[in-house]
């Protein structure tokens, strides 16, 4: 099959249609870093540290069930609409949250919310690879991670000080007038010609899909936990898993438009990619979550504080982004990046294991400095493989399938590290007592209490935050030496509009889209 040329559009044309995603990841990731230094002080306000992994996982969880649901309706009825679409449930989503009264309407609402964000990156990156052909991607990918140290560093000052001086709530409302400057500037400035197909909506591999997802979520959450391994609930789940799996895949074959077309898993490169990012969303969400507990409780660190100190982590990714996408754009090579990226961000996990309660927060910042480098090799690298290794017209898709699994590996990651952490939590403190200070438990607990305890119970509260968060990093090693082992196995081929490598022989995408 020959490969089809993406839409030939002059820079400045570009540029304008760039100013939509760039708000919109914007929109994104400020969620995000607002989120997550306010949790402590979410957790403490609703109670329950043993939902703590929750108000992430519901999110993580509906952006997995629907991610390959947004890449699929953007090939067949238009990337913008979609689009647009995805950010107006967003939006009620983080105004639901920013009503919640209590942890279930959060965690329900969050859900709500990662329904429409399932749709806000895998249709940025879908138009991009439409928009920008492959070879001008590293030209161009500066402007969108130009975003990032914005968000790292508004996120986190804002939710902060939100947090801190008027409530928490009022972290979910500043999602709103942002996206409506996103959807303004979509609607004036996307104009892009799109070839969408008219097939029915694979509606039954979607159900079976988000039906297999949401049970193996459950099964490790509730399994050890809510229920007993033995017990009839999980036994069911875990009987119940392959048998959807096996009828997800029975009902793609027979779909006349897949939500997961099977036939891309037979290019060995993409099945490799999109394995890489299963694992890397499983160690990196699963493992950074739990930082701020660690940041707060145990290094005395406000919100606005732990937020700043992970800016280190993106600094970090964004000089390999550049750095990797450059050289790809030049020369066509890419097979070792991916390799380093897995390699650095194993050595990074294990750095994090020897925190300990007198680390300082320019030893956390430079191990997350150490994150950041790997993660840049692999964040844009997995990707691009994946979009490279399917026709143009399935790059919605393919770049679906790839966000999916990414956000799937969160979820899981999530749910078996938040586990891991409140297990060696609630173990380490047991033996200091089951509450703290005037009655107050320490599943309700907020950072800014601590210095009202007595130093005893202060120390095993860190001592007990500590074993956590290593125990959550000593796990985390293994899945990065997965992944390394996965990346090994990763060919180099000729890249969609890029100069051919030196050492091309075991290309198998000379003819894009040739399973």
């Amino acid at each position: 099959m020959a490969v089809e040329a993406p839409p030939e559009l002059e820079h400045k044309q570009i540029l304008k249609i760039m100013a939509g995603l760039i708000v919109t990841m914007l929109l994104a990731q400020l969620d995000n870093t607002i989120v997550a230094p306010a949790l402590p002080t979410i957790v403490g306000d609703l109670g329950g540290l043993d939902h703590l992994a929750w108000v992430t996982t519901s999110y993580i969880l509906a952006t997995a069930v629907f991610t390959p649901l947004w890449g699929k309706f953007g090939d067949m009825f238009g990337r913008k609409k979609m689009f647009i679409v995805a950010i107006v449930i967003f939006l009620v989503g983080s105004a639901l949250c920013g009503l919640s009264q209590n942890m279930g309407q959060l965690i329900a609402f969050r859900a709500i919310q990662g329904i429409g964000g399932g749709g806000l990156m895998v249709l940025v990156l879908s138009i991009i690879g439409i928009i920008i052909p492959m070879k001008d991607r590293a030209k161009y990918s500066g402007y969108m991670f130009a975003v990032m140290p914005l968000s790292m560093i508004a996120g986190p000052v804002v939710g902060g000080f939100l947090t801190q001086h008027i409530s928490w709530h009022w972290i979910f409302y500043v999602n709103l007038p942002l996206g409506a400057v996103a959807i303004f500037l979509i609607m004036r400035t996307m104009n892009i010609a799109e070839t969408k197909t008219q097939a029915k909506v694979d509606y039954l591999g979607a159900a079976l899909l988000s039906l297999a997802i949401v049970d193996l979520v459950l099964m490790i959450t509730w399994g050890g936990t809510e229920f007993a391994w033995s017990s009839a609930t999980i036994v069911a789940m875990i009987v119940a898993f392959p048998v959807l799996v096996a009828l997800f895949i029975w009902a793609e074959t027979r779909a006349e438009e897949p939500i997961m077309p099977l036939a891309h898993y037979k290019n060995l490169n993409f099945t490799l990619s999109v394995s890489m990012a299963l694992v890397t969303g499983v160690a990196l969400f699963g493992a950074i979550t739990f930082l701020p507990q660690f940041q707060q409780f145990v290094q005395g660190q406000s919100a606005t504080e732990s937020g700043l100190w992970l800016i280190s982590m993106f600094f970090g990714l964004m000089a390999t982004t550049q750095v990797a996408g450059r050289i790809m754009g030049k020369t066509g090579h890419f097979k070792w990046f991916p390799v380093i990226g897995m390699a650095l961000m194993a050595v990074s996990f294990y750095l994090f294991t020897r925190l300990e309660t007198t680390s300082g927060p320019f030893t956390l910042a430079a191990y997350l400095f150490a994150l950041g480098l790997g993660m840049g090799f692999l964040m844009q690298m997995t990707t691009l493989i994946a979009q490279n290794s399917v026709p143009l017209k399935d790059m919605g898709s393919a770049t679906g399938s790839a966000t999916l699994m990414r956000t799937l590996g969160g979820a899981i990651g999530v749910t078996v590290f938040g586990s891991i952490f409140t297990n060696a939590v609630t173990d380490g403190f047991a033996g200091a007592g089951a509450a703290v200070g005037g009655g107050t438990s320490l599943a309700t607990m907020q950072p800014d209490q601590m210095t009202g305890l007595p130093t005893a119970m202060q120390n095993a509260i860190k001592v007990a935050m500590t074993n956590g968060i290593t125990s959550v990093f000593t796990v985390a090693i293994f899945i990065a030496l997965v992944g390394l082992v996965i990346a090994l196995f990763v060919k180099q081929t000729s890249i969609r509009g890029a100069a051919a490598p030196k050492a091309s022989k075991d290309s198998d995408l000379e003819s894009v889209g040739a399973h």
